[in-house]
């Protein structure tokens, strides 16, 4: 299943978006936190690309997760697991033999 991009044409929109959807729910202290963040990312953007939109992908679809997954050491590489299964086939050769 794919998950749709966002896009953000202006600062505006991206504010309203990341900031005023769950302001309700958000801590009237933290509410400026969320706007100096969205206001953040936005600059990092335009000084990385230029006045283009802004587009956040979903972070399965991205590969975020995958590539925090392999840092946090919970993910094995094909190579650990070729290692394993070759480990494995080999004890149990022995065992049967």
């Amino acid at each position: 299943m794919s998950h749709h991009a966002q896009v953000y044409t202006t600062l505006e929109a991206y504010v309203t978006s990341t900031a005023g959807k769950k302001a309700e729910a958000w801590n009237p202290e933290h509410w400026p936190m969320q706007v100096r963040h969205a206001h953040r990312k936005w600059k990092l953007h335009v000084e990385k690309r230029g006045n283009t939109p802004l587009v956040t992908k979903c972070p399965l679809c991205s590969g975020k997760e995958h590539k925090h997954d392999v840092k946090a050491g919970r993910y094995r590489s094909i190579k650990d697991r070729v290692e394993r299964f070759e480990k494995r086939t080999a004890q149990e050769e022995i065992r049967f033999s």
